[in-house]
This record gives C-alpha cells, sequence and structure tokens, in this order.
C-alpha cells in the first residue's frame, strides 16, 4: 500500500440495497482507494455487485465469500485478504 492510500472493506449480506450507492460514494472521493473489497457474507445477487465494482474500480475490486460467518468473521477475512 502507497502511503497517503487506504484499502476499503466492506461486509454485506442479504439484499444490501445501500450497497451500490455504497461503491459509487467510494469511486467518487477524492482519495481514490487502492483496493475495495467486498465481503460476501451471504448477498442475494453477488454477480450484479461483482459486474458493479468491477466497473467502478477496475482489478482494484475484490469480492471474497465468507459462508455467512457473521460481521466480524467477514471483516477479519478482508483483513486477512488485503495487501
Amino acid at each position: 500500500m502507497n502511503p497517503g492510500s487506504v484499502d476499503v472493506i466492506i461486509p454485506a449480506r442479504g439484499p444490501a440495497p445501500w450497497l451500490p450507492q455504497s461503491l459509487s460514494s467510494i469511486a467518487a472521493q477524492s482519495l481514490k482507494p487502492a483496493a475495495v473489497t467486498l465481503v460476501d457474507d451471504g448477498l442475494e445477487k453477488p454477480e450484479e455487485i461483482q459486474k458493479l465494482g468491477a466497473k467502478l474500480f477496475g482489478d482494484r475490486f475484490r469480492l471474497l465469500k465468507n459462508q455467512g460467518r457473521g460481521i466480524s468473521a467477514a471483516l477479519n477475512t478482508g483483513i486477512q485478504n488485503s495487501a
């Protein structure tokens, strides 16, 4: 990670209707994230989120599967898989 850059980790589960707006907001920030990792802890439509993430962030976006073990486990999964 470069000095002055950030990695974003987002745990998500269920329908997550706020997720497209959240990703768009992150993409619009003046400080662009080095990486955006979304941890799928039971998303209803992960393929749609994967397409949006790739569109907004390119190869800086990753969608990780977490088997629905809860927010703490999802955040730990994201942290363990960050650069």
